[in-house]
């Protein structure tokens, strides 16, 4: 099943966002305070916003905020600084895409969408192991990336 056109003006879907957590915050329904430590990505990006210093490093697409339709593809990007927790976080996200420009191969070194382009899109297949939910079975996946006009 092939997705909407992505290359509607103010395209925007709801996508997911794994991250690191370094704090108790979501633990469980009383920890609801952020914290203030640096290595704690889920406060800061919940203090102010997503912080391209962040978004650096060798990345399919350069450095960059990658989100995904799949759930299970951002949880691969979850983790905790202590091995106290076992819970894992993501967050959902409303991503104005703006036109998508399909990529079927990396390119590592890039520093900004394609011209006429506001963000890229790269489509996988979802596998089909037991933990994937039944909503994402057998539906195609994007690993996407937006950048800040």
């Amino acid at each position: 099943m092939d997705p909407p056109s992505s290359n509607l003006v103010g395209n925007a879907q709801m996508m997911f966002h794994g991250t690191r957590r370094a704090c108790r915050i979501a633990e469980n329904a009383t920890d609801v305070t952020m914290c203030f430590r640096e290595d704690c990505h889920l406060c800061r990006i919940l203090e102010g916003s997503y912080n391209m210093e962040r978004a650096k490093g060798k990345r399919m697409f350069g450095p960059g905020i990658y989100s995904t339709s799949v759930s299970s593809k951002a949880d691969d990007y979850t983790s905790n600084a202590n091995d106290w927790t076992k819970t894992r976080v993501m967050i959902v996200n409303h991503v104005a895409l703006g036109r998508t420009k399909m990529m079927y191969e990396a390119s590592h070194d890039m520093q900004h969408a394609p011209h006429l382009y506001n963000s890229v899109c790269f489509p996988f297949l979802t596998p089909f192991p037991a933990s994937l939910t039944v909503e994402e079975q057998g539906h195609r996946g994007y690993l996407r990336r937006r950048w800040k006009s």
